[in-house]
């Protein structure tokens, strides 16, 4: 048997950006960037064949987007002042092949999809000595953060000193769907279909691959029903975890040129980041 799936890559982006001057003493910039990228990963088994527990056949989306906008404004020679706004957001996800299927609930597996989209998909089954079958564990996966900045920035030259006033704000998000379970995990051993032995156990190693009753089979005890071992875990009712914080920062720097063999720098900074608090949605 042999099978050669094609990993794929396609990443699409662009770029969009303005330089004006609006009079002799003001001007604007602003650039949007936008990229989606999505990529295929086979697990070299087909369908929901798995290669591991963590290595199943997935799809990987990124979505980063960028977008700036400031303003220059010349009061002087001496003084100028740019005030500016920005945005980045940065998403990633990871979702199984099954995702978005009711195909645990399709088998006959109870309660295995519930509805809605992080618990849909198959469950991982996992066989002693075989590769798994379904949905790799940890999807779907979100994961990523929304930065805004704020910035006001005043330079003033002065004789031999040139100084830069400014503060920055910036508030920050995180959101992330994950879990570890989230389409439930069956794990199939030898142990319900092997003889126990005088001590009260198992054998334990397989020695035979055959279903028999002194050495037992995984395979047997899936046919069976019978699991050694399940999880299922939710995140929130399968919602989303924000988590929200903000950054504040002003500072003040001088540049002296002392002579043309000597300049010295002074400055001081002052953040302050808020603590963290938790939203779900």
């Amino acid at each position: 048997y042999r099978s050669n799936p094609v990993r794929t890559l396609r990443d699409d982006a662009w770029d969009f950006r303005v330089d004006h001057t609006i009079t002799d003493k003001d001007h604007i910039f602003a650039r949007f960037s936008w990229d989606d990228a999505k990529q295929f990963n086979p697990s070299g088994l087909p369908g929901l064949g798995s290669a591991s527990s963590y290595f199943s056949t997935t799809y990987f989306t990124t979505h980063p987007r960028n977008m700036a906008l400031s303003e220059t404004h010349i009061f002087s020679p001496h003084i100028v002042n740019q005030v500016a706004a920005g945005y980045n957001k940065d998403f990633n996800y990871i979702r199984g092949l099954g995702y978005g299927t009711q195909d645990g609930n399709n088998i006959g597996i109870p309660g295995s999809n519930l509805g809605d989209p992080a618990t849909s998909g198959m469950d991982l089954i996992a066989i002693t000595g075989f590769n798994p079958i379904g949905d790799r564990l940890y999807s779907p996966y979100q994961g990523g953060t929304s930065i805004f900045h704020y910035l006001d920035s005043l330079s003033v030259t002065k004789g031999k000193h040139t100084m830069v006033f400014g503060f920055d704000f910036r508030p920050m998000q995180q959101n992330g769907l994950g879990e570890t379970y989230f389409h439930g995990y069956l794990v199939f051993t030898k142990n319900f279909s092997a003889q126990i032995n005088s001590t009260g156990g198992f054998a334990s190693t397989i020695t035979d691959n055959g279903i028999t009753g002194a050495n037992g089979n995984p395979i047997a005890s899936l046919l069976l029903g019978y699991p050694d071992s399940g999880d299922r875990s939710n995140q929130v009712n399968s919602g989303i975890i924000g988590r929200r914080w903000k950054e504040y920062r002003g500072y003040g720097q001088d540049s002296w040129v002392v002579n043309r063999k000597l300049t010295v720098n002074l400055g001081v900074a002052y953040g302050v980041t808020t603590p963290r608090f938790t939203v779900s949605f």
